[in-house]
């Protein structure tokens, strides 16, 4: 029940952005703060082509990107109208593919390559999200000034010290995995008694585990949920044991969440919580008491 992960993406966010000095179209959208992240997945897209008066969510997308790395000003209305096919003419100059306006293969292939390789800031635009991205480091510990630069050397050492601590490619860039690995962090807002710290993922069925170190919090461990439900809400870890019986099934290394609801490992579903592996189960067994447990 893993995540399914993309294996080359085009990423936007999805609001708006635009840098100063670029034009700004009617229809624009402006943010400050970086939003979810959606993709491009280019091995399921690459043979589509898109073109004046379509519409889709491949079109978002495509706003989005354009949005984000070349303070494009289009509104983000899944409608392939006379300002996004300007865009994507302009785009097609700059990256060097045949200007026509029509976003197919070729313009998918070039645009994927050069966002992979380039920070969203690149021409140190001073972009909204540029302060949010700074703002975001901040929160998690890392220490510079938040002031619109990511081409700062406090911001380029923040990032490769965020980079190298999250196994992601050091560049010293805001580049997109940086940016889809702060809007996974931005979701998760420790605050718990310990130094330690239980997330629960509804929806991707994962649990992560993360550890104050240095004053800096880190993602220790990822599992599976294997079954089983509890009411999303904040909680805080309980009492611990080795081995307890329901309806003459055995439940292991349980750790408690609230009421009977537990972290356990078992042959089968019990409907006391979520069901883990037993290796999972030991490793929350020995996070101490009163960890805070967020379900979301």
């Amino acid at each position: 029940m893993k995540n399914t992960k993309h294996l080359l993406i085009v990423a936007s966010i999805a609001a708006g952005i635009t840098l100063v000095g670029q034009s700004v179209h009617a229809q624009q959208v402006t943010t400050t703060k970086i939003s979810k992240v959606t993709t491009y997945n280019y091995n399921e897209y690459s043979t589509v082509t898109v073109k004046l008066n379509d519409k889709s969510d491949i079109v978002k997308h495509i706003q989005g990107t354009l949005n984000l790395y070349f303070g494009s000003g289009l509104a983000e209305d899944g409608v392939y109208g006379k300002f996004t096919e300007d865009a994507v003419k302009s785009v097609q100059k700059k990256l060097g593919v045949n200007v026509d306006g029509i976003f197919g293969p070729e313009t998918a292939k070039v645009l994927l390559k050069y966002v992979n390789n380039t920070s969203v800031d690149d021409k140190n635009g001073f972009s909204p999200v540029s302060v949010n991205i700074q703002e975001q480091l901040v929160s998690l510990g890392y220490n510079l000034n938040a002031n619109g630069n990511l081409s700062s050397y406090d911001t380029i050492l923040a990032i490769k010290q965020f980079q190298k601590a999250n196994n992601l490619p050091v560049t010293g860039k805001a580049d997109m995995k940086l940016l889809n690995k702060l809007s996974k962090e931005d979701k998760i807002k420790p605050v718990s008694d310990t130094d330690y710290y239980i997330s629960v993922n509804s929806s991707d069925h994962l649990c992560r585990i993360y550890q104050k170190i240095n004053g800096k919090w880190k993602e220790i461990k990822c599992f599976d949920i294997l079954s089983g439900k509890v009411n999303k809400g904040e909680y805080a870890s309980g009492l611990h044991g080795k081995e307890i019986k329901f309806n003459k099934v055995t439940m292991k290394n349980f750790t408690q969440i609230d009421g009977l609801h537990v972290f356990y490992s078992s042959e089968k579903e019990l409907g006391y919580g979520l069901r883990i592996s037993d290796e999972s189960a030991k490793f929350l067994s020995r996070i101490p008491y009163k960890t805070a447990i967020k379900v979301f």
